[in-house]
């Protein structure tokens, strides 16, 4: 049976290491260079707790498992997966746009099957057609990733997984991959979506915020408005308690964007 643990004073040290992790007088979207934030101890000294000042970009606060599962129910998610409207053709994947020059953006597999490091195998997943952009997934040897190709410009931007589209269009939002592989980000990514200034009703993608730390591992998320996300974590020390499997003790955060 799980080990459970009080919730507010899990919830208060999960939120207080995350501020603490990110400092104070931050003044610049995290990470948004893709830089991997340090990682920190997970028990911050009372100093540090205190010290730490708001983001200008977001804040987390501590959410239930009934606001959890009422966002999941009442979510409608905009992602089409015609996965049969483009297919891959002797390992190549060619991805259209609307771009003269070079129409396409091209994926080619290699050593699929093998246990070979170079090994990739990449898949059309769908696209997001409110905003013109497709998905595309690569497969690597021991990685995952994800593509958002802008329909218009055949612009791609790489994700740590697939991404979800906030309910009024404005956000992106990824999870990183499962928690302990070696060298893999470990925490969360919000894309913003704006219109593009050529005005040709197209749209653009840039990184708005990244969270990459050590103070929980994210297990599931769901959007709640277009400016909150509401995350299913599990705290690192009790994965760690558990020698790196999965552990059953979630916990749940807001992540509202500022």
């Amino acid at each position: 049976m799980p080990q459970t643990y009080p919730l507010l004073p899990v919830m208060r040290h999960l939120i207080f290491g995350m501020l603490a992790l990110l400092g104070p007088g931050c003044d610049q979207p995290a990470n948004v260079a893709g830089t991997p934030a340090k990682p920190a101890a997970i028990a911050q000294p009372p100093a540090a707790r205190d010290s730490a000042q708001p983001h200008p970009h977001f804040r987390i606060e501590q959410a239930t498992s009934a606001q959890f599962d009422a966002a999941k129910s009442r979510f409608n998610d905009p992602f089409r997966q015609d996965t049969l409207l483009i297919r891959k053709k002797q390992g190549v994947l060619r991805i259209p746009t609307r771009r003269l020059a070079q129409p396409y953006v091209v994926f080619t597999d290699t050593l699929v099957g093998t246990d070979e490091v170079d090994a990739r195998e990449f898949r059309y997943a769908g696209q997001y057609p409110t905003i013109g952009h497709y998905l595309v997934t690569g497969a690597f040897w021991e990685h995952y990733e994800g593509y958002l190709i802008n329909q218009a410009t055949g612009t791609v931007t790489t994700t740590w997984s697939d991404p979800v589209l906030s309910p009024g269009q404005r956000y992106l939002a990824n999870l990183s991959l499962p928690y302990g592989l070696e060298g893999v980000p470990n925490g969360v990514q919000v894309w913003q979506v704006t219109p593009s200034a050529q005005g040709d009703g197209s749209f653009t993608v840039r990184k708005f915020l990244e969270l990459d730390q050590q103070v929980w591992a994210p297990r599931d998320f769901v959007w709640e408005s277009d400016h909150a996300i509401l995350l299913q974590v599990t705290p690192v020390e009790f994965m760690a308690a558990e020698n790196g499997m999965p552990s059953n003790t979630f916990q749940y955060l807001r992540l509202r964007l500022r």
